[in-house]
């Protein structure tokens, strides 16, 4: 398993959160999950959001098109992000030989 797929009409991602950053970023590979840090508290949502408003910034989506299908109380989360097919050139350095952007 890899930190993405492709599925019918959407991408999911398998994230690891690290809230209290002092810039969003994406940090590497975490085993089979992708780590981005985030620079809010997860107080009442506030990371969730601003991890969907960074991620609306790289995929160039509306935040509409984004959805945590699981983990929103989480730092493990599954995020669903609607009409993607590909991967932003951002993510190439972590995809790992093999792996493959193919729809499931």
């Amino acid at each position: 398993m890899t930190w993405y797929q492709f599925r019918k009409d959407s991408l999911r991602l398998f994230l690891l959160i690290q809230t209290n950053a002092a810039q969003n970023a994406i940090s590497g590979l975490h085993g089979d999950t992708l780590k981005i840090r985030i620079q809010s508290q997860a107080i009442e949502g506030r990371a969730n959001t601003l991890l969907i408003n960074y991620l609306k910034v790289i995929f160039k989506v509306p935040a509409k098109n984004i959805h945590i299908h699981s983990g929103e109380h989480s730092r493990h989360k599954i995020i669903d992000i609607q009409g993607v097919t590909q991967l932003p050139p951002i993510f190439t350095p972590y995809v790992k030989p093999g792996d493959t952007q193919t729809n499931t």
